[in-house]
């Protein structure tokens, strides 16, 4: 491996921020890596936006679909700009939540084909071109590969662009989005037709403090890491964004199931006093792999969580368990977690096994019958 080698492969790893390994001799040469950032090409820039424009003004109804791809480019303002521009609907896909915001006049919700919210998979289906801003099609967020656009698309990835009769390659996704506001159409035509479909605002019941806890009193937000399905990846992901950001207050949701995968990481929160709050939604099992294929290895042995937190302290540490069964709990437990600062705090958070939304269900149908096909170019034979 050269310094060459090395620079580069350093440079893509920051650039896209995905899992890297690299291995090279002892004694290899101690020379400098080059960190100025990788620009588009200028031509191709030009030449990328200007057909593009071109594109979209033959389209009467587009949409944006914006991918998780989108927060590794560093493009969520550029994409805001681009938008704007556009006038037209954009949805998310469920790993890229919290890209957009979704307060602003133009978003319509997530697009998860059957289990979509609001009016997103109707305007999907509705819209004549899509304009994907770094997508990822698998079978987590197609459904069990059910919800696959089936119209033409224009795929903005990190490093280039393709849509029906282009490729342009060399062209950073920021830069693109930017360069191509200031030359589209302001094309409204799906908003409007957005406004006929729009679903009323869901009413949010605030539970009374002796009802029991349920799901609907804990989601809100989130951030998630839906490529791989890692389980138990949140407890060490939240500890490095805490260490990043200390100056803001890093809230961990995670299941049980997958707390039991990483739970040793929450030492290290209490060795730095990182005052992480995790709340742990123990439901004694793995519900998401229920709903796709239940089966006895769903089934997990229940621990005392907020003790085991404690168990981490020694005689030094500051970290702090707690229990809510109630709402009323729960918000008690809350207001303690904002006030401590010395390390982590973990309210452990009982459910009901059932627990779970109509759209995990329909998700998991779907999912279940894509993995049960047999691999491709093969046959099942009797």
């Amino acid at each position: 491996m050269t310094p060459h080698n090395i620079t580069s492969f350093i440079i893509r790893s920051a650039i896209q921020t995905i899992p890297t390994s690299m291995r090279w001799p002892r004694r290899s040469p101690a020379a400098p890596a080059v960190t100025d950032p990788i620009t588009s090409d200028k031509n191709a820039l030009e030449a990328a936006a200007t057909c593009a424009s071109e594109y979209l003004d033959g389209k009467l109804k587009p949409v944006i679909l914006v991918g998780p791809k989108l927060g590794r480019a560093g493009a969520e303002k550029e994409l805001l700009q681009f938008a704007e521009a556009m006038g037209c609907a954009v949805a998310l896909q469920p790993a890229a939540k919290g890209m957009f915001p979704e307060d602003h006049k133009q978003f319509v919700g997530i697009f998860w084909g059957q289990v979509s919210s609001d009016a997103a998979d109707s305007m999907v289906h509705w819209a004549d071109a899509m304009i994907c801003v770094g997508t990822i099609f698998n079978d987590y967020s197609t459904v069990g590969w059910t919800a696959v656009p089936d119209i033409p698309l224009m795929s903005i990835d990190m490093d280039h662009v393709t849509f029906p009769g282009a490729h342009f390659s060399r062209v950073r996704m920021g830069e693109f989005l930017s360069h191509l506001a200031t030359q589209v159409t302001f094309n409204e035509t799906t908003m409007i037709e957005y406004k006929r479909l729009k679903p009323d605002p869901p009413h949010v019941h605030t539970a009374a403090r002796e009802d029991a806890l349920t799901r609907k009193e804990i989601s809100r937000q989130f951030e998630i890491e839906m490529q791989w399905g890692h389980i138990g990846w949140s407890i060490p992901a939240a500890f490095g964004y805490a260490l990043r950001h200390p100056d803001r207050h890093t809230i961990v949701l995670i299941g049980d199931g997958s707390f039991q995968v990483t739970a040793q990481e929450v030492s290290q929160m209490v060795r730095y006093k990182v005052p992480i709050t995790i709340l742990l939604i123990n439901n004694r099992g793995y519900t998401i792999e229920v709903e796709i294929h239940d089966g006895s290895y769903n089934k997990i042995k229940n621990w005392d969580y907020a003790m085991l937190v404690q168990a981490f302290n020694s005689t030094d540490g500051r970290a702090k368990g707690l229990l809510a069964n109630t709402a009323g709990e729960l918000t008690d437990a809350i207001k303690t977690a904002s006030e401590h600062k010395e390390g982590p705090t973990l309210i452990e958070c009982t459910i009901d096994q059932d627990d779970c939304s109509k759209e995990l269900i329909t998700w998991g149908h779907y999912v279940a019958a894509a993995n049960a096909r047999p691999p491709r170019n093969m046959s099942v034979q009797e």
